[in-house]
């Protein structure tokens, strides 16, 4: 894959940036949405967004974030932000800013502008929003997964309760319709996206699984060569074809 230059010279200012995330499926004109994350020399985080056109890029103004802690969420749609387990789509719109209060659900949440999205009740260092269609009433829903420094894997369609899928879970991926994920019980697993998108607090949900070597962790996954790359601990990349991921490629080829 060849890489695309979409823009050159400085983006942000004003703060130090920590966080950076590129979507190419802005709206209108744009050709890819830019969102920066950073702090701001008085101590606060801050929140930058750009839609880079072909000729200008425009600024859009976002809520400010009136605390610390915040973090992007990985997403190819809507910019999405999390705190303390908390996920909120940022819709920019050019109007003024307003504060959010230092409860971030209270009523003083300009709905129109950080939707409140999904509560894991837990502080994740990675989480990943998924945008899953439903073939039985053609519309799109979201899908949330959230990872904790500790292990614990988490996963909740939008405002609905949470299921943990794993407490043991090291790292995460989406490769077309399947989650996954690899714990430190050296095994790789995989769920069908639409079955967490369907699943509550109470939903047992099973998946497949396959051995992996000790220590590996997902560095990605490649759908359409079917394969899954892990990291293994003296370093070392390693390409694997699971057999979830070979179905699923042979699915998507007879569906076609």
């Amino acid at each position: 894959m060849t890489p695309e230059l979409i823009r050159s010279g400085p983006l942000f200012r004003g703060a130090i940036f920590r966080e950076i995330a590129v979507s190419t499926n802005a709206s209108g004109t744009a050709i890819a949405r830019i969102a920066a994350l950073g702090l701001e020399s008085n101590g606060r985080d801050v929140l930058q967004v750009l839609d880079v056109e072909q000729e200008t890029v425009s600024a859009l103004e976002v809520p400010s974030l009136e605390s610390l802690g915040w973090r992007l969420a990985l997403t190819r749609g809507p910019v999405c932000l999390h705190r303390n387990g908390k996920v909120f789509e940022c819709t920019p719109v050019p109007v003024p800013t307003v504060p959010l209060s230092h409860d971030i659900l209270s009523d003083d949440i300009d709905s129109r502008r950080l939707i409140p999205c999904v509560d894991f009740g837990n502080a994740c260092d990675i989480i990943r929003v998924i945008d899953i269609s439903q073939s039985s009433t053609s519309q799109a829903t979201s899908l949330f997964l959230g990872l904790t420094c500790s292990g614990t894997l988490f996963s909740a369609p939008l405002s609905s309760s949470h299921l943990v899928l794993a407490q043991n879970a090291n790292s995460v991926t989406v490769s077309g319709d399947l989650v996954v994920y690899v714990t430190s019980a050296h095994e790789a697993h995989f769920i069908l996206t639409t079955v967490l998108a369907a699943a509550d607090g109470s939903t047992d949900v099973g998946s497949e699984r396959r051995r992996v070597e000790r220590g590996s962790r997902i560095v990605t996954s490649i759908p359409s060569a079917m394969n899954l790359v892990l990291q293994m601990p003296r370093g070392n990349l390693e390409t694997v074809s699971p057999r979830p991921m070979v179905m699923a490629a042979i699915h998507a080829d007879t569906d076609a």
